[in-house]
């Protein structure tokens, strides 16, 4: 089926596993986890406060996040955070059926308020939600909310701080940034997978000419070097799933610490991106004044070079956090997953979304300017604003009121077909298709 040709949408991965007889992304336990019913456990360890998780979560007296010092090598661009996330000048939400043929019905800013699907609490944190209360008939969409910041960029460095993540069975969240122009702009997909996953995915999708080989400057196992839509195996860009033993970067692992900071650094050396545990988060992080000195390798690099030329696929990005359920991607591989009964049906039961919440601390944007990185690249580009009013100064900002066998399965966005979905005992034929 053809897509709409004015409308971005997620471009269709296939990915055929040979012999693999468990989910997408296998599960130590097959079976619906028992949390899924509730986030008491998350909610009751969420502090009370910013300044309480300051103290709380990094002992060496780290600053509120919100106290951002302009000084050192990357400068503060924007801060979003609290408030921010409501502000219709700076994140609009869409009300348009979702691209990706999810069961979902995205909802405007104002009815997402309305119905507590998107709010602040007094500690500052946002919450994005999926209606985990009303019970559906056949054939009904879930509500739940996207949203995409009204500013883009051509660089920066972006530091996206969460307290937990939605995950479940039919569940497929995204934090991702794009070009309006897809793909000759490029995506960045910083945090995505689908239902139990264990493992983060990380992906990068252009146009033609841009590749990537594995190297030993990144700790993410490479799935895929053809980073062009039309390359590769049907589009499924230069794919990297994280690796890290053990591993809290997605689900169930991510929220049980507290979630955790996807840090990604795009500037003329490349794009690299990093996750940090709640339990291990670098100090010039916490500090406000991020310097990139000790944080280690990057989980994925797409390096800018001969095989890939950086400045010319990647332009005028949007940030993006939304929340489909079932779709091109999930719907495909819902019983490989080990979900009961059908992905259609599991959209009838509000308990299966007692998880699928976004709980979001801040997203910072720096210039991409001075400094070392990670790993063994430097810095020293400056970010660019292409649209929106200029950065605001920080007062003003901050008074705004674990994987085994890891698949190959990737995801794209913004094609224009669709293959039918199919799986297998033997192997896993995915089709998923994200349009953001």
């Amino acid at each position: 089926m053809l897509l709409p040709i004015l409308q971005l949408a997620h471009s269709v991965v296939l990915f055929t596993t040979p012999s693999l007889s468990l989910p997408v992304h296998p599960v130590q336990n097959r079976a619906v986890p028992e949390s899924r019913n509730s986030l008491d456990h998350l909610e009751s360890r969420l502090p009370s406060s910013i300044s309480d998780y300051v103290h709380t979560r990094d002992p060496g007296g780290a600053r509120d996040a919100t106290d951002q010092s302009t000084s050192g090598p990357y400068q503060l661009l924007d801060m979003y955070k609290g408030k921010d996330f409501l502000d219709s000048e700076k994140w609009t939400y869409s009300s348009d059926p979702d691209p990706t043929h999810g069961s979902v019905n995205y909802q405007a800013m104002e009815a997402a308020i309305q119905k507590k699907l998107a709010f602040v609490g007094n500690d500052d944190t946002v919450t994005l939600a999926v209606d985990d209360t009303s019970t559906l008939g056949d054939g009904e969409n879930r509500d739940s909310v996207r949203i995409t910041s009204v500013k883009t960029y051509d660089s920066g460095l972006f530091i996206a701080s969460f307290f937990a993540m939605p995950y479940g069975c039919s569940v497929w969240p995204a934090w991702w940034t794009v070009g309006a122009n897809w793909p000759k702009q490029g995506e960045i997909d910083v945090l995505e997978n689908v239902h139990n996953a264990k493992a983060n995915q990380y992906t990068f999708h252009t146009g033609e000419g841009c590749t990537i080989q594995a190297s030993d400057d990144m700790t993410a196992t490479l799935n895929g070097e053809q980073c062009a839509v039309s390359g590769g195996s049907d589009n499924a860009g230069c794919g990297m799933v994280d690796t890290s033993d053990p591993n809290y970067s997605y689900g169930k692992q991510f929220n049980e610490i507290g979630g955790g900071i996807f840090a990604h650094l795009w500037n003329d050396k490349g794009i690299q991106i990093w996750h940090f545990p709640k339990t291990n988060i670098p100090d010039d992080i916490t500090s406000g004044k991020p310097s990139l000195a000790n944080w280690g390798k990057p989980a994925a690099f797409l390096p800018n070079g001969a095989s890939c030329d950086t400045g010319t696929h990647f332009k005028g990005h949007s940030l993006v956090i939304d929340t489909t359920l079932c779709g091109d991607w999930a719907n495909g591989t819902y019983t490989d997953a080990g979900c009961p009964g059908t992905c259609s049906d599991a959209v009838k039961d509000p308990k299966n979304y007692k998880t699928a919440k976004w709980k979001i601390d801040y997203i910072a944007v720096y210039s991409a300017g001075g400094g070392s990185t990670g790993g063994n690249v430097s810095a020293d580009t400056g970010a660019n604003v292409t649209t929106g009013a200029a950065p605001e100064a920080l007062a003003v900002a901050a008074s705004s009121p674990v994987v085994s066998n890891p698949s190959p399965l990737l995801t794209q966005r913004f094609v224009t077909s669709i293959s039918e979905p199919t799986a297998t005992t033997s192997s896993v034929t995915v089709a998923t298709v994200d349009m953001r």
